[in-house]
């Protein structure tokens, strides 16, 4: 009787062990190699371009290349008659659609119009407000690096753009309702001096 529980046990032992070996035998072969197929895509840089039109796109896997923008010629096709607005120092040019309007108090130029949610430009030193807020992207105007950030507080949810300027930032602002393309349109305008 108990040579039967010692074979019993010993061929027990032995089919555990085929099946062992055969599991670890079929199982898919991993690699850490960046050039296998099977790796874990890595996250591309969180940054937005704006487009012509005024639409943003991101980078996308595998090459972290930005997206495509639509072909659109932006002077001809979208700010053909649009006004030009200068800031009082000259640092900056922007163009606005010619229905609206722009106010300039000291360091805040407000652009809008009627129904409109109004685009508001701001001259400021403090830049506590960027890092109180979510959502950042880096971006490029003007030839320099911005960062696009949302700021949430209880009338709603405000875009803001920060444009690094020696020692102060340019800050684009508007209460989002949806339909950022039209002040993504004006952005993209922007030309620093």
């Amino acid at each position: 009787m108990r040579q039967n529980k010692i074979i019993f046990t010993v061929v027990g032992l032995i089919v555990v062990a085929v099946i062992v070996i055969a599991a670890t035998q079929s199982a898919p072969k991993t690699t850490t190699s960046n050039n296998n197929a099977n790796a874990v895509p890595k996250r591309c840089a969180e940054e937005l371009k704006i487009c012509p039109d005024g639409s943003t796109v991101k980078r996308v896997l595998p090459a972290c290349d930005f997206t495509t923008c639509l072909e659109v010629d932006p002077v001809s096709a979208l700010t053909e008659g649009w006004k030009d607005f200068t800031d009082t120092d000259s640092t900056y040019t922007i163009k606005y659609p010619p229905i609206w309007s722009a106010a300039n108090d000291k360091s805040v130029v407000t652009l809008g119009a009627t129904g409109v949610i109004p685009l508001t430009i701001e001259t400021i030193a403090d830049d506590s407000v960027l890092y109180e807020s979510s959502n950042h992207f880096s971006m490029t105007l003007s030839g320099v690096k911005a960062t696009q950030a949302d700021y949430i507080d209880q009338a709603g949810t405000t875009r803001m753009i920060w444009v690094p300027r020696n020692d102060t930032f340019l800050r684009f602002a508007w209460k989002r309702t949806g339909n950022d393309a039209p002040y993504y349109q004006i952005v993209s305008t922007l030309q620093l001096k």
